[in-house]
């Protein structure tokens, strides 16, 4: 009980130990590192979406698996929430008939100007430089 969980805990650190080792194993050896450190995080995100739940809704007292009939029911759902809601609180869908009401009236105007040459070189001039590497493997950070 306490014992078997430290040694299951011991065995998962050792794991975990043993594939950052090769995985640096295999960063230093590559000779794009950049691409080999997306390898390996690809690889891991793959293997976590490979390990996918079944998909279980319940409809009606009924249970429903296939993803395509999941899909269609939430669709049916969805699309059909706005009516069901009226129908449920006893209202009618009614459109506006008359034309005479009242627009709001607007007190604001907003312009916009093209930005000047030196108000572009000072926004570009504000960003700050990213660390990560480009095609040649250096950082614009220097």
């Amino acid at each position: 009980t306490k014992q078997k969980q430290l040694e299951e805990k011991n065995v998962d650190l050792k794991l975990k130990k043993l594939r950052i080792d090769q995985s640096a194993a295999f960063i230093d050896q590559a000779e794009n590192k950049p691409k080999a450190l997306w390898q390996i995080i690809n690889q891991d995100r793959s293997e976590k979406s490979e390990k996918q739940q079944e998909l279980v809704l319940q409809v009606n007292g009924k249970t429903v698996r296939e993803p395509k009939d999941i899909a269609n029911y939430f669709n049916y759902f969805f699309t059909n929430t706005a009516e069901r809601t009226l129908n449920e609180n006893n209202h009618q869908h009614s459109t506006v008939q008359n034309s005479n009401f009242i627009q709001p009236q607007i007190l604001h105007k907003l312009f916009l100007n093209p930005p000047t040459r030196k108000e572009v070189l000072t926004a570009i001039d504000s960003l700050k430089p990213k660390t990560s590497t480009g095609i040649d493997e250096f950082s614009a950070k220097l």
